[in-house]
């Protein structure tokens, strides 16, 4: 399923997409939580400013091939000048779909309560719903597509994604841009496999959007603790590689999933393909 609270800050990249688990367990997550940017330029725009967002985000896993994502935020801008812009951000809505591919080594590792190798290719729309008079949104329907692998090494699982960002419309604003991106990312140990739920289980990622005509690099490292399986709290934060790209920015999300998981199919005795 997906990691939960939204954790890259490329404001070109949609910021969810690093933490969807291309496996595409079934069930449900539902998440909440609250972020703050310094520094942060959205796409098409050459200021900065401080950005903190009030974020509610949702996946739906059917039948371990496709998962279903949505995700909208409250937001409130501070310019330098001191001018402040609060309101709606724009909602955005995707899918992953995983790919059929490696059944017995799947099978063999949900026997051992891990994910195993999983690719996934999905999209997400940005609907043009927040307000652009004050840069909240762009008034355009923004389209991102995207290609997922993780897999399984020992007690680590990492992970790597690639796409095209399609920004704007150049019917309208003679602003379109094709952006495209790189991410990679770790999740380390899981501290209830050795008897110490109390431990959170770290995550580590990087993230890289190459520029274009219309936007310059966008980069981050970022970094998070998640503590908790069926009721899930996050600490997350990142810095920027660029100076396009945000500063600095923190982040704490709760989160909850529903149906059954992999450590559940292995104490029943059954593998999943």
């Amino acid at each position: 399923m997906a990691g939960g609270f939204p954790a890259a800050a490329s404001a070109v990249v949609p910021d969810t997409f690093h933490h969807l688990e291309p496996a595409c367990v079934p069930g449900a997550e539902l998440q909440a939580g609250a972020r703050a940017d310094w520094g942060l330029v959205p796409a098409f725009r050459a200021g900065s400013r401080q950005r903190f967002r009030a974020v509610a985000s949702g996946q739906l896993g059917l039948a371990e091939w496709v998962l279903l994502d949505a995700r909208f935020e409250g937001l409130a801008d501070l310019h330098p000048d001191g001018t402040r812009q609060l309101g709606a951000g724009d909602l955005e809505l995707g899918a992953l779909v995983r790919l059929p591919l490696f059944p017995e080594l799947r099978g063999a590792a949900q026997a051992e309560g891990r994910l195993g190798p999983a690719v996934a290719l999905g999209w997400r729309g940005k609907l043009p719903n927040a307000a652009d008079e004050g840069e909240l949104g762009s008034d355009e329907t923004d389209l991102t597509l995207l290609a997922l692998a993780a897999a399984d090494l020992g007690p680590l699982r990492f992970g790597a994604g690639g796409g095209l960002a399609i920004l704007g419309n150049p019917l309208m604003m003679a602003a379109q841009d094709d952006v495209a991106f790189l991410q990679v990312w770790a999740d380390g140990p899981d501290p209830r496999a050795g008897g110490q739920a109390w431990l959170p289980r770290p995550r580590l990622g990087v993230d890289l959007a190459l520029p274009t005509v219309w936007n310059p690099v966008r980069g981050e490292l970022w970094t998070g603790l998640l503590w908790g399986e069926r009721w899930q709290i996050r600490l997350e934060g990142g810095l920027g590689l660029a100076p396009a790209s945000s500063d600095a920015w923190v982040g704490v999300g709760l989160g909850t999933r529903m149906g059954p998981w992999p450590r559940e199919r292995r104490d029943a005795g059954s593998a999943v393909h």
